[in-house]
């Protein structure tokens, strides 16, 4: 958002002259006689008055248009990360906003030669547009450049991406209850709503949601949210599917629909509850539930359940975070019979679990007002990851679940922000699997803003 729109030049020399010629008037008219002994204003001066107040309001509109508050606030609204809440924080009229992340890799043991190489990546570049149309409908969308955009192609191939990442309107009915259409982010978890770079730990996001919940995941739909009591929010959205004709052994991010011409064959609920008591607890829960096969697959139909449960405690410089995710797959051996017939000489490779879960725990401590009482942040943390996309199988002969798929992470890492809208970000990732076949360790380097 821009600091401070400078008013035109010809409407500043309109309001000056203006001004001037109200001042002389009234100067000239009243001789020191007058002003002496003027109990009563003077049809004039009443009319003097008049254009004054004219030119006052005039004035006062055309800073209401052209001049935007020089101090900028960032707080979450509704769930979302503070730059993208911006158009909400508004009387009226056009939000910019925006972050970008950029990472520099090491990979420092376990390096497969030929698969792994240490990188560097542009990784995101957020534009945020929101209008305010009235103190009732808003609108807000969110363009996303991933990986330098969709010019050229590095080492593997592959270019990036150019993504509508969210673009919904509201209409704020009462603070309680609020309408949302459009395409929304599905409410799960930590990272999915607030997935800017300065609110979270680590150089990645999390890998319990970016696997179990498959982070950043939008979907189409419409519904209601709202905080009906302090401290306590609600959201309930009716949203598209996924299709699971797309699903893997790694899981259901791949199952996503994001709103590119998506089939509503078999739509789901989402929901999700809150509780805040100040800076000090939240903690909620959150659930989707969608039919998936979207009639896309002979004879077989089904469905997925994902629920999630998270608590975060901050105390002074203490910081405390935890989710656990869990999500079930109905009918999941008809399903891999109908996407893998003929693959039981690799059997450990196409199996779709019933069950898979994830879970972590992250601690942090920011020790930077021990040390100075400038507006600085410096915090060690440490999170540990465990996550099964292969939990549960169904008994198919020659087939078994991928014991590579069940991954445990041990990171630690560094989060320095020397401007609240800046982080800079040092990370070291331990990754192991229950085959105990080799995956890179790596040590990141990472910088993010908002904006």
């Amino acid at each position: 958002m821009l600091r401070r729109a400078a008013l035109p030049s010809a409407v500043k020399m309109r309001i000056t002259l203006n001004i001037a010629l109200v001042v002389s008037a009234a100067l000239l008219s009243l001789s020191p006689s007058q002003s002496a002994r003027a109990q009563r204003p003077t049809p004039k001066e009443v009319a003097l008055e008049k254009k004054v107040d004219i030119l006052t309001d005039e004035v006062q509109r055309l800073k209401e248009k052209l001049v935007i508050p020089e101090k900028e606030i960032y707080k979450s609204v509704y769930g979302l990360g503070p730059a993208a809440s911006k158009v909400y924080l508004l009387q009226q009229g056009l939000s910019v906003g925006g972050y970008g992340e950029l990472l520099v890799d090491r990979i420092l043991k376990d390096k497969r030669r030929g698969e792994d190489w240490s990188t560097g990546d542009a990784l995101r570049y957020i534009q945020y547009l929101g209008y305010k149309f009235s103190d009732k409908w808003v609108m807000n969308a969110e363009l996303e450049i991933e990986h330098a955009g969709l010019v050229g192609q590095n080492y593997e191939g592959k270019s990036g991406a150019v993504e509508l990442e969210f673009a919904y309107l509201d209409y704020l009915a009462h603070p309680a209850l609020s309408l949302r259409l459009g395409l929304m982010l599905v409410p799960m978890g930590f990272i999915n709503e607030i997935h800017e770079p300065p609110f979270f730990h680590g150089v990645l996001r999390p890998a319990v949601e970016t696997v179990v919940i498959p982070s950043t995941w939008r979907e189409l739909g419409l519904g209601i949210f709202g905080e009906p009591l302090p401290g306590l929010s609600y959201k309930l959205y009716l949203v598209t599917g996924f299709d699971a004709s797309r699903f893997s052994p790694t899981g259901w991010r791949d199952g996503r629909q994001s709103g590119n011409r998506a089939l509503t064959e078999n739509m789901g609920v989402t929901a999700r509850v809150d509780y805040k008591n100040g800076d000090l607890v939240s903690a909620g829960a959150s659930m989707f539930w969608a039919g998936a096969d979207q009639e896309r697959i002979p004879n077989v139909h089904t469905s997925t359940f994902l629920g999630e449960g998270h608590v975060q405690v901050r105390w002074r410089g203490l910081e405390l975070r935890g989710l656990f995710a869990y999500g079930t797959l109905s009918n999941s051996e008809n399903l891999t019979q109908a996407l893998f017939p003929t693959l039981a000489e690799v059997p450990e490779t196409r199996v779709l679990a019933s069950d898979l879960y994830g879970y972590y725990g992250e601690l942090a401590y920011d020790f930077w007002p021990l040390v100075a009482k400038s507006n600085l942040y410096l915090a060690p943390y440490f999170r540990y990851e465990r996550f099964n996309t292969q939990f549960r199988t169904g008994a198919l002969a020659g087939r078994a679940a991928d014991r590579t798929q069940d991954v445990t992470i041990f990171e630690a890492g560094l989060t320095f922000k020397p401007h609240p809208q800046i982080v800079l970000k040092l990370s070291y990732r331990d990754t192991s699997n229950a085959a105990d076949l080799p995956v890179a360790d790596t040590l990141y380097f990472g910088a993010g803003f908002i904006y």
